[in-house]
């Protein structure tokens, strides 16, 4: 999924229902396969945050792109989905970013924009990588883990309009995309938030150590973690009394005209 910004009229947010523009790609993406293919973060530089996934696990840049409001810019790594960084731009025609940087997220209340989009051509923005030389860190980039205010909300989106898979953790529940990554929601008091960008560390170049788990991504509370070949992401969750554990289904869905403008 990979698709320029959607106009702010296709914007899905939890309105007063009535039928959007966007509901006909919405129901054509449900009917489809869905694939996890990014993970975007707003940063205050993309330069600096590109460099920082360089260093800490081998991240290397594959793309770059200007919008009306912000530049971009994507980084693949030895397995896993792509990690996008945003930054604003000067003058930009509407304040979305500089509103995300601030964390004022979207009405959802799951710390992420979800973005649809359906398969195309080639991206004009993709750029062939540095070689690989040797010197870099080999990691995979499994996911993200999310504060979300509505946790029904969460288990709507990600599990019954996006069919992800749905697996109690640690906390709160992942949900799963074959193929592609993972993103862990758990609630949190106060606003949404992207909690940290998980990396497992494949191999380490001759003489490098292993990173600090927690680091950070930017000068701003998203976590960059580091974990080794043999942890378990994300962590399972403890068992009922009963040998169970709790289903992330169990309090119901919300219906999904609730999700539309």
């Amino acid at each position: 999924m990979r698709p320029p910004p959607a106009p702010a009229h296709d914007r899905v947010e939890a309105r007063p229902a009535h039928r959007p523009a966007a509901l006909h790609l919405l129901e054509a993406v449900i009917a489809e396969r869905v694939l996890l293919d990014h993970f975007a973060v707003g940063v205050h530089s993309i330069d600096e945050a590109l460099e920082r996934v360089r260093r800490g696990a081998g991240g290397r840049e594959v793309a770059r792109f200007t919008e009306k409001s912000w530049q971009g810019a994507q980084a693949a790594f030895a397995g896993g989905i792509r990690l996008e960084a945003l930054q604003p731009v000067e003058n930009p025609e509407d304040d979305f970013l500089v509103r995300f940087l601030c964390f004022l997220h979207p009405k959802l209340g799951l710390g992420a924009v979800i973005q649809l989009a359906q398969p195309g051509g080639v991206w004009a923005a993709e750029r062939e990588p540095e070689p690989a030389d040797g010197s870099l860190i080999e990691a995979q980039f499994l996911g993200a883990e999310l504060g979300c205010a509505d946790p029904k909300m969460a288990e709507t989106v990600f599990g019954r309009v996006l069919d992800g898979a749905a697996q109690p953790v640690e906390g709160g529940v992942a949900y799963s995309w074959p193929g592609s990554g993972t993103l862990v929601a758990r609630p949190t008091e106060g606003r949404a938030r992207v909690e940290a960008v998980v990396f497992r560390i494949l191999s380490l170049p001759p003489g490098r150590d292993m990173p600090e788990r927690d680091g950070l991504l930017y000068d701003g509370p998203t976590r960059v973690r580091n974990i080794d070949a043999r942890e378990t992401w994300p962590a399972p969750a403890a068992t009922t009394a009963k040998g169970g554990a709790a289903d992330p289904r169990a309090e119901g869905d919300l219906p999904l005209e609730s999700l539309l403008p």
